[in-house]
């Protein structure tokens, strides 16, 4: 992932394969949770060609068996950088092929908390992705148990949330939301 960036794109359609590429300067890197088995290939590759990083959500590409030779296709054919993924057996199967993997959490409640850390103690993502990005005050609280880098992602409505996610600790904010991959979040960095 771009280092000084702190956007990450959600492509959740067709519509916004291209949109992206149009903010690229101010995209940290991309989620692709649309596509299939036989067109994942191409938007990776779309991306990669423009210098940004790209993870897919392995439960969102329709056709794409998840077993050891589903992650054995995704490393050595579909080359993402990373997989992101809400499941533990789909953790262990992308560690075992050697892909770096994001394990994505929605957080609701105390018990989904205590859930977050409890799995991520046993799974080891490389990342965690929490949702939705209003929960991003539990950051330290979670990441001081777990010791797993953290972004958050979802409902990113308002700057202000994307700012505080940033302020409490998130490496990045992954949205769908356009009007975010529009603005130069940098200089909230070089700010603190």
């Amino acid at each position: 992932m771009k280092d000084n960036r702190v956007v990450i794109a959600s492509v959740t359609n067709e519509k916004q394969l291209e949109t992206v590429l149009k903010y690229q300067d101010n995209i940290k890197a991309v989620f692709i949770l649309t596509g299939n088995f036989i067109n994942i290939k191409e938007y990776v590759k779309l991306y990669q060609s423009h210098g940004i990083d790209v993870y897919i959500h392995v439960e969102m590409i329709k056709g794409l068996k998840l077993d050891d030779f589903g992650f054995k296709y995704i490393k050595q054919m579909i080359q993402p950088q990373g997989v992101l993924t809400t499941k533990t057996s789909h953790v262990k199967l992308a560690k075992k092929n050697a892909i770096f993997v994001i394990q994505r959490f929605f957080l609701a409640d105390h018990d989904m908390k205590e859930n977050i850390i409890n799995t991520a103690r046993v799974s080891q993502p490389d990342l965690l992705e929490i949702m939705p990005t209003i929960t991003s005050f539990l950051i330290n609280s979670i990441q001081s148990q777990v010791k797993i880098p953290i972004i958050m992602g979802g409902l990113v409505d308002k700057e202000s949330y994307l700012t505080q996610a940033l302020e409490d600790g998130a490496l990045g904010v992954s949205t769908a939301n356009e009007e975010m991959w529009r603005r130069e979040f940098t200089k909230f960095l070089h700010e603190h």
